[in-house]
C-alpha cells in the first residue's frame, strides 16, 4: 500500500471535527438556499409533466419551458461547485480540515440534492422523450420561430447526461491521465487539476468521510471522485455497507466518461 494511504487511514481513525468550526460566508449560505429552491422546482417539473394525448409541435412545445427550469438548477449548481471546491482545497492541512465541519455538512446536503435529482431524472424520462419527439417534428421547421438553435443544443446536451449532477461534479476535475468531458455549450468554466498533493488530500477527505455517518452523500461523491480518477479498494468496502441505491449510484460514477 502507498505510504500516504496507510498514514491517512491511521489519522482518520482518531479524527474529530473541531467544536470551533469556521463560519460559512453569507454568500455560500444564501446560494445554497437558492439552489435548494431551484431543486424543488426541477423535481416538480420532472414529476408533474404530463404527456399530451395528441403528439404535435404545439402540444410538445411546453417541454422546452420545463427543460429550461431544470437546466437553471444545473447551471447554478455548476457555479456553486466552483465556489465550494475552492473552499475544500484552499488548504491541505489536517488542522484546517478539522475546522470545516459546517462546510462538509453543507456539501453533504448539496450532494443529497444532486443524488435525489439524478434518481428522479432517471425515473421520469417522459419529459426528455417528448423533447426528443419535438426536435424530430421541428426538423422541417425553422426553430428560430420559437427558440434559438443555442436553446436546442443546450437542452439536447443536458438531456444526454444520465447522471447530470454527478457528471457535473466529476467534470470539474482533471488529472494527468483523465478528463471527464463536459459539454461547453452548457457552461464554460475552468477545471481543478488533481495534483499529487491534492490527490493525497482527497484521499484523506475520503478516509474521514467514510467514518462520518452524517456525511454519507459527501462520502459517495468524494470516494467516487477518487476512485474514478485513481483507485482504492478501501473505499469500495465502505460503499458496500451502504444501501443498494447508493451502491448503484456510486457504480455509475465509476463508469462515467
Amino acid at each position: 500500500m502507498t505510504y500516504y494511504k496507510t498514514k491517512f487511514q491511521k489519522k482518520a481513525k482518531n479524527f474529530e471535527f473541531s467544536a470551533e468550526s469556521y463560519v460559512l460566508s453569507e454568500e455560500i449560505r444564501s446560494q445554497y438556499k437558492k439552489i435548494k429552491d431551484k431543486f424543488f422546482i426541477s423535481i416538480s417539473a420532472l414529476k408533474n409533466y404530463k404527456s399530451p394525448k395528441k403528439i404535435s409541435i404545439s402540444s410538445l412545445i411546453d417541454t422546452v419551458d420545463y427543460m429550461k427550469e431544470i437546466i437553471s438548477f444545473y447551471e447554478d449548481s455548476d457555479r456553486y461547485i466552483s465556489i465550494l471546491m475552492t473552499e475544500v482545497f484552499k488548504s491541505n492541512k489536517i488542522e484546517t480540515l478539522e475546522k470545516k465541519r459546517e462546510l462538509y455538512l453543507l456539501l453533504n446536503k448539496l450532494f443529497k440534492i444532486f443524488f435525489i435529482f439524478d434518481i428522479e431524472r432517471h425515473r421520469n424520462i417522459l419529459l426528455f422523450h417528448n423533447f426528443s419527439l419535438l426536435k424530430i417534428l421541428l426538423h422541417n421547421e425553422n426553430p428560430r420561430k420559437r427558440f434559438t438553435d443555442n436553446d436546442i443544443l443546450r437542452l439536447t446536451s443536458f438531456a444526454a447526461l444520465s447522471q447530470p449532477m454527478a457528471h457535473l461534479f466529476l467534470s470539474y476535475f482533471t488529472s494527468d491521465t483523465l478528463e471527464i468531458l463536459h459539454p461547453t455549450i452548457l457552461t464554460k468554466r475552468g477545471t481543478l487539476h488533481i495534483s499529487p498533493k491534492r490527490k493525497e488530500f482527497l484521499y484523506l477527505i475520503c478516509c474521514i468521510l467514510c467514518k462520518q455517518p452524517s456525511m454519507a452523500y459527501a462520502f459517495i461523491f468524494f470516494a467516487g471522485l477518487f476512485n474514478r480518477f485513481f483507485h482504492s479498494r478501501h473505499f469500495d468496502n465502505y460503499v458496500e455497507e451502504k444501501d443498494i441505491q447508493k451502491q448503484a449510484y456510486y457504480t455509475g460514477i465509476l463508469e462515467m466518461k
